[in-house]
């Protein structure tokens, strides 16, 4: 997976100056992107298992072959799997290089509509005393 996320990265970072991809760096910085991963993951990993329980739920409770009994026995035990998959979504998310994603994303979007200096701009003032207090 960080073999796969690199070779992302290397060809997101192919044609982009060298002092452009520092001041993406430095934007990334700036912005705390890799420090709230941890809070992506954590909502990320509830939409999926809120996401996964409402497929089930509909899935069962529109099943025309199955008793109310039999719907009641497989909800229960889609409850009981639940927790464990959500353990499972977030372990797996936090397995990622939060920092080399947040450089993939940025050297493919932020590369595309800001110029270097305006990265730098956005660095600086969010890298400031009064650009702390915005980014809380």
């Amino acid at each position: 997976m960080v073999a796969l996320l690199a070779t992302a990265i290397s060809a997101a970072a192919q044609g982009i100056p060298e002092d452009k991809q520092v001041a993406l760096r430095a934007f990334i910085a700036s912005q705390k992107m890799s420090e709230s991963w941890p809070e992506v993951v954590r909502v990320t990993s509830l939409d999926s298992v809120n996401e996964i329980r409402r497929g089930a739920v509909d899935g069962i409770k529109d099943a025309p072959n199955l008793s109310e009994a039999q719907k009641a026995r497989i909800l229960a035990a889609v409850e009981q799997v639940i927790p464990s998959e959500a353990a499972d979504i977030r372990a797996a998310l936090l397995k990622i290089d939060a920092q080399r994603l947040m450089e993939d994303l940025a050297f493919q979007v932020y590369a595309k509509y800001f110029s270097t200096e305006e990265l730098n701009q956005v660095a600086t003032f969010y890298s400031s005393a009064t650009g702390e207090n915005f980014s809380v």
